[in-house]
């Protein structure tokens, strides 16, 4: 007699959307969970052995699938959802949110809005954000509680009238704030933030950097966000915001561009060959006017692109279940390109484990004292999601498998 395999979390039943790069789906799976990985994914009429579960989710009717990343966020913005409609970025930027941190941000606030955001993206189903903010210890200790994963990324932007006094303090911020947070926890990546190539001097986006480089830790800036910050960086710098980040010397693999509406041909190209990654916020870039995106080119050309929602005070909102719906707001005539895929979105940044789950979860679980019975497959090598959750179908279609083995500035810390 086979002895018993222990897991702590047993799913059974419900669709399983793997993600894998066959795009394979498996009804009604069992799946077992042992220390925060996929120990086995079993089908339907395979031979039975026994399980012990320290708790099993019932998900007939439901979906299972890898959790989604928001690419990039500022949470606790939360707390200036709806303060300004129908602006521009840089009369959005100046003449409400600026002001409106100098005079309410502080740490208790981010940490606040942080538990609200992280609440409504759990509800949509996002395991994992990216986020830049001030303070941003406190997005790590909201992200610690609700236990969800988070890249909190320290924020800099230079103070008017700040010279190079200012870098050494920055430096020290940043080397703070990363040695504070790498590995402390598997749940938070540190990374560092510039806010943009206009609201930070050269020296500040190579020192920063810099430090981001040497710890080896992602480094994120938004980037060719408007047709006025391509304007703005050429005035200053004679050239545009990309290839003015090149002359500084901040693109590399490890760099996060978030938006990136306005590059052409010859940018596109140069972030496809640096390894830079690209977040693309559809909802905020419609609120602010700000263009449309050439997603379906920065694909074609090898850029990896991933989804994000942005602040909740230019999108107000902040659940991936609403954006996902909305890649047709790319530079496409208002069609899903074709190079745009579910699995695309889901796998980035891309060789990192996906969480498994979804929205919402569900409350019906049960915890029998003794053992199931399940079938498996995929036995030996766990796989990586360390999630695995529900969410609920209305309906779901039933199909012939067509699966195959899964293995599976000083407003600091």
């Amino acid at each position: 007699m086979n002895p018993e395999t222990d897991v702590d979390i047993l799913i059974r039943g419900g669709t399983l959307l793997t993600m894998s790069e066959a795009m394979e789906i498996v009804h009604d799976p069992v799946i077992g969970i042992r220390d925060g990985r996929i120990l086995f994914i079993a089908r339907p009429g395979e031979p039975a052995f026994p399980v012990r579960a320290g708790e099993t989710i019932d998900a007939s009717h439901s979906i299972v699938m890898p959790g989604l990343i928001n690419c990039h966020t500022h949470a606790a913005m939360t707390c200036f959802r709806g303060i300004a409609d129908d602006l521009s970025l840089m009369d959005w930027l100046n003449n409400y949110i600026f002001p409106a941190e100098a005079k309410h941000v502080n740490r208790e606030m981010v940490h606040a809005g942080s538990l609200l955001a992280i609440a409504e993206m759990i509800l949509s189903g996002t395991t994992t954000f990216s986020d830049g903010y001030f303070y941003e210890s406190s997005v790590a200790r909201a992200a610690l509680e609700a236990g969800m994963r988070a890249v909190t990324a320290q924020g800099f932007i230079d103070s008017p009238g700040a010279g190079k006094d200012a870098l050494p303090g920055n430096v020290r911020i940043a080397e703070k704030f990363i040695e504070k947070w790498l590995r402390k926890s598997p749940l938070v990546i540190p990374a560092l933030f510039c806010h943009s190539p206009y609201a930070c001097s050269p020296e500040t986006l190579r020192s920063i950097k810099e430090v981001a480089r040497q710890a080896k830790v992602p480094y994120i800036i938004h980037l060719s966000e408007t047709r006025d910050e391509v304007k703005i960086i050429r005035e200053r710098h004679g050239v545009s915001p990309v290839m003015h980040l090149e002359k500084t010397g901040v693109l590399d693999e490890a760099t996060i561009a978030v938006h990136c509406v306005w590059p052409d041909d010859r940018e596109i190209d140069l972030l496809a060959e640096r390894g830079v990654k690209v977040s693309h916020n559809p909802e905020s870039n419609m609120k602010l006017a700000s263009g449309v995106a050439p997603v379906p080119d920065m694909l074609r050309r090898g850029v990896t692109v991933g989804l994000g929602t942005d602040a909740p005070a230019t999108t107000t909102w902040t659940c991936s279940r609403r954006w996902a719906r909305r890649p047709d707001s790319t530079r496409s005539g208002g069609w899903i390109p074709p190079s745009w895929t579910p699995r695309q979105s889901s796998k980035w940044p891309p060789g990192k484990a996906r969480e498994s789950s979804a929205w919402p979860i569900r409350s019906d679980r049960s915890s029998p004292a003794n053992a199931p019975t399940s079938s498996s497959s995929t036995r030996g090598n766990p796989t990586s999601p360390p999630f695995t959750t529900a969410i609920r179908s209305s309906s779901t279609p039933r199909a012939e498998p067509t699966c195959r083995r899964s293995s599976s500035t000083e407003k600091s810390s």
